[in-house]
């Protein structure tokens, strides 16, 4: 049971994070409509009818995209790619010294989805089973967003479930039910028995 003290921490770490994006989108609006009010200006000042502005700033822009080879752009691919989900989630399994049974016991997912996990790298897990994995491993907030990076996924700073994960991981709160609990706080889907 998790106390008032929590439950009204985590309210507060919810409507701060919250109201901070709702700030920084407005931020980003405004720095837009500056930039697009400055290239009209631009355009105008230099007498260039507001089609062509585009071409204004990119005309070198064609040149440089002929001479890209796709060479260049698989060593990109091959530099930067990292291990992949199931890599990540069986390494950081090693790391810890954990079986894979107590991971997905404490996860609260079936034994035949962590073995398509296992055995079928193509296979893409819900973003709430990778957190569930994550939970489970007693992950940090920084491996935790490793492993939902590697499966395409983040934590949102504007989502109220994100950041009930986020402020429990903080808070190193791993208990299913716990998290559950505040998650059914604020009448969202718990976690475990997820797809």
């Amino acid at each position: 049971m998790l106390s008032q003290n929590f439950l009204s921490g985590l309210r507060k770490f919810v409507e701060t994070k919250q109201r901070q994006a709702v700030d920084e989108a407005a931020r980003k609006k405004q720095k837009s409509f500056a930039a697009v009010c400055a290239r009209s200006l631009k355009a105008k000042l230099m007498d260039i009818p507001e089609n062509n502005q585009d071409n204004m700033e990119g005309e070198g822009l064609s040149t440089c995209h002929s001479e890209a080879s796709a060479a260049s752009l698989d060593s990109y691919i091959e530099r930067h790619k990292g291990p992949g989900f199931p890599k990540r989630l069986f390494a950081m399994i090693d790391e810890k010294g954990v079986s894979d049974s107590a991971v997905y016991h404490r996860a609260g997912i079936d034994r035949r989805l962590f073995s398509k996990i296992r055995s079928a790298p193509e296979y893409h897990p819900s973003k709430a089973t990778v957190i569930a994995l994550g939970i489970a491993l007693e992950a940090d907030l920084a491996e935790l967003e490793a492993l939902l990076s590697e499966a395409g996924y983040a934590l949102s700073g504007s989502e109220t479930f994100d950041l009930i994960i986020r402020y429990c991981v903080e808070q190193r709160v791993f208990d299913l039910d716990e998290i559950n609990e505040a998650l059914d706080n604020f009448q969202l889907k718990p976690l475990g028995g997820v797809a």
